[in-house]
């Protein structure tokens, strides 16, 4: 009986789920718990806060613990439930075992976790200059993760303090790269802020002379890395591909030239006046559910591009090439492309008149979006429209923009403005069976989908320390204990993986019924559709593109003139009344 508590209590996963009376029976039965039973960090959070007994007790079991078995479970001894030397000693030691390129990956946990040191001698903070002495990623990655936390004024002091240990260990020339970046991104913010503030009509002349200023600075730097990566070296702007996007914070879309001759340039978006760092923990929890994955023979074909916040309210975003917006694959079918079946379909043929190239461009599609529902899904990733879903020619399909996750979703009254579970709607399964010609194919993604689903619900703990350490990061949608239980109660830790799998299904054909996921694409559309200039890009889309009463398709004019709830049981159901102009050509 004592075991099968135990593992009850372990599967919620949290100091912060468990109830004191579960704290003290899990303390009281810690003879029989071990690793293959019990998270240690649960154990050793539920001893007594007082007594040097409990304390004795607390190191006897680690003594006994094989510790080094999963050397990614020592993180939730870093928690600030935890300020014993000794036991967070042991948990960097483990940590310490993990390759430079997987540490990367919990870099940003490690620097939140410095807040809860006694003081900076400590055996974490040795481990994070060691690793930025032997790797020039690591140091790079925590050079900037040290600036950002610069602005959290409770732990200003720390942070300075160890962002100038990590330039005096890093040596002149990195010092003086560190400086060149540090430059190139304040002059980019002058550049933002100016292009923000000035008249629409005045600013792409703005924008011009202003690239033309900022290229400058390479007559005097010649070459500098990008915060995104250090491998990204580049030695000027490439003025004609410049641009900026219409939406409030009015982001600018910049084209650097690549410092290999050979290399084609670099474009980004420099957003000022946005907090990135919401989107940096999602891209950050994707690449890691993508690792397990493919630890477990699993290639979803994930792309997974590269932010960073450089400072409070400003920050670098990667821009994947010949990537697309569904939005805009929608609009060359018109108003109402989101409500066609083979707008998707079309599309892919289009850009793959071979076999071949079709084929890989299905399995592409099929990979990607399987992993992309899981991970929307498993973080509560909302605002899902048309113009924040990717797509490539090859098939490869991925989500931007995760300003609302963890289920905050915007709200339309008191109605939530996402309404399935995940995106994966009709045309989306009929680009994958051909129309229907293959169901196959369609179970093929239902199977890869429960199977992804499953492999991330063995590693819940993982996912749910990396969560908690943020919790002190002051992000604005993960700021409490019901946050964290929203990613426990998706993941369903109590389910076998046969009712996991029935449940996911369940979750595809709810999404695949959802009529308000069109409505919202639709709306989107009409809510971006408007002239624009050579220089300007509607939203977060990649090219600029000024649309035409041909690309609008035979609606010349189209107005919301209201909607209405209209409730049906067991189904809500939302009512739009379009107010259409005349039709082109009669």
């Amino acid at each position: 009986m004592s075991r099968k508590q135990i593992a009850n209590i372990q599967q919620k996963h949290s100091l912060l789920l468990i109830e004191e009376g579960e704290k003290n029976l899990l303390w009281t039965k810690r003879s029989f718990s071990n690793s293959s039973n019990c998270f240690l960090p649960l154990l050793l959070g539920s001893a007594p806060s007082c007594g040097s007994e409990s304390l004795s007790e607390s190191y006897a079991v680690l003594r006994r613990w094989n510790i080094s078995a999963n050397p990614l479970e020592s993180l939730g001894l870093l928690l600030s439930s935890f300020s014993d030397q000794e036991i967070r000693q042991a948990a960097v030691q483990q940590i310490g075992s993990i390759p430079d390129d997987e540490l990367l990956d919990y870099l940003p946990q490690l620097v939140q976790a410095v807040k809860f040191e006694w003081h900076l001698n400590s055996p974490l903070v040795e481990l994070l200059l060691d690793r930025s002495i032997r790797n020039i990623r690591v140091a790079h990655h925590l050079f900037w993760l040290l600036k950002d936390g610069l602005a959290d004024f409770q732990y200003k002091d720390r942070y300075s303090q160890l962002l100038a240990a990590v330039l005096c260990c890093s040596g002149q020339a990195m010092r003086e790269e560190f400086d060149k970046e540090t430059k190139l991104i304040d002059k980019l913010a002058e550049v933002a802020q100016k292009v923000w503030a000035m008249d629409q009509s005045k600013r792409s002349t703005l924008l011009a002379k202003e690239i033309e200023e900022l290229d400058k600075f390479f007559y005097q730097e010649h070459v500098c890395r990008l915060p995104l990566n250090p491998v990204f070296a580049v030695k000027g702007i490439d003025a004609n591909a410049c641009s900026y996007f219409t939406s409030n914070a009015v982001p600018l879309k910049i084209s650097f030239v690549n410092a290999d001759p050979l290399g084609e340039n670099i474009n980004v978006i420099f957003k000022s006046g946005d907090d990135l760092r919401q989107d940096m923990l999602v891209l950050q929890l994707v690449k890691v559910m993508d690792r397990i994955w493919c630890q477990e023979g699993l290639n979803l074909s994930m792309i997974i591009y590269k932010c960073i916040s450089t400072g409070r309210g400003r920050g670098l975003v990667e821009l994947v090439p010949d990537a697309t917006t569904l939005a805009k694959i929608h609009m060359k079918h018109g108003i109402i492309g989101p409500l066609k079946e083979h707008t998707l379909l079309k599309w892919f043929q289009e850009h793959n008149p071979t076999e071949e190239q079709y084929k890989n461009a299905v399995e592409n599609f099929v990979n990607s979006c399987a992993g992309w529902c899981v991970a929307t899904f498993v973080l509560g990733i909302c605002d899902r429209h048309n113009d924040n879903i990717m797509l490539k020619t090859t098939g490869h399909m991925f989500h931007i923009d995760f300003g609302k996750i963890l289920g905050h979703a915007q709200m339309i009254g008191s109605m939530k403005r996402d309404r399935a579970p995940f995106i994966f709607t009709s045309e989306m399964e009929h680009f994958i069976t051909e129309g229907g010609k293959d169901g196959a194919r369609f179970q093929m993604f239902v199977d890869l989908s429960c199977r992804a689903y499953n492999i991330i619900r063995q590693h819940t703990q993982l996912l749910m320390n990396l969560l908690e350490l943020m919790l002190s990061a002051g992000l604005p949608e993960l700021a409490e204990v019901q946050d964290l239980k929203y990613v426990h109660n998706n993941l369903r830790p109590k389910d076998s993986d046969a009712q996991a799998t029935s449940y996911f299904t369940s979750l595809i054909k709810e999404s695949l019924r959802s009529l308000p996921v069109k409505i919202n694409f639709v709306a989107h559309i009409l809510a971006q559709m408007k002239l624009v200039g050579p220089d300007v890009q509607p939203s977060l889309t990649f090219a600029p593109e000024k649309y035409t009463l041909e690309t609008d398709g035979l609606i010349s004019c189209v107005a919301v003139c209201g909607y209405e709830k209209k409730i049906v049981p067991p189904k809500d159901y939302l009512a739009m009344c379009l107010d259409a102009g005349p039709m082109i050509g009669g």
